[in-house]
């Protein structure tokens, strides 16, 4: 299976054709809108998300799929260390947060509890990462259900997620609010 390691050296923006994938995009828009909405206290953003899962996935498996993500937000919002980060939905980059989710959730899906663990820390306090690591393996496992899978993220290629310092847009367009 391949793995989202973006080793190349051409101008492209891996994060693109990363993004462009069904399991990938639910997970980077999911966080992206629901953050929104915890930060900014718009409901609109909640429903937003919701709408992203019903219509990629129907009623019945996009409620299965956005109820770990609700359940993963509320963990983030308890274990997350500060300030959460987040692009709007309209850029099609990643962010150091929000690489790091992904990696966590791939790890969850695809058993790789070194790459898990290095993405939980970087995320949550460590008395916190075994509550996140769980929040994370059942949404996980509710996007296995509804037939997505995220690509494997090297523990390698986490570990120089996790290094990284919170970066502005490239664009120089300003990060949403964060949580926190």
């Amino acid at each position: 299976m391949p793995r989202f390691d973006d080793t190349r050296h051409d101008r492209a923006c891996a994060a693109v054709d990363y993004l462009s994938r069904p399991a990938e995009r639910l997970v980077v828009e999911g966080y992206r809108s629901s953050l929104s909405g915890c930060a900014e206290r718009d409901p609109k953003a909640w429903a937003a998300a919701w709408m992203l899962y019903q219509n990629e996935l129907g009623e019945i498996d996009g409620r299965i799929a956005f109820d770990g993500l609700v359940g993963l937000i509320g963990t983030l919002g308890r274990c997350a260390t500060c300030p959460l980060r987040f692009f709007r939905r309209d850029i099609s980059h990643l962010c150091r947060d929000e690489g790091l989710l992904l990696a966590l959730v791939a790890a969850a899906q695809h058993g790789d509890e070194q790459t898990g663990q290095i993405a939980a820390e970087a995320l949550s306090c460590p008395a916190k990462c075994g509550e996140l690591a769980m929040a994370a393996a059942e949404y996980g496992f509710r996007l296995r259900m509804v037939g997505r899978t995220l690509l494997p993220i090297s523990a390698s290629f986490t570990a120089s997620i996790a290094d990284k310092k919170a970066q502005p847009a490239r664009d120089d367009r300003p990060v949403a609010a964060t949580l926190h």
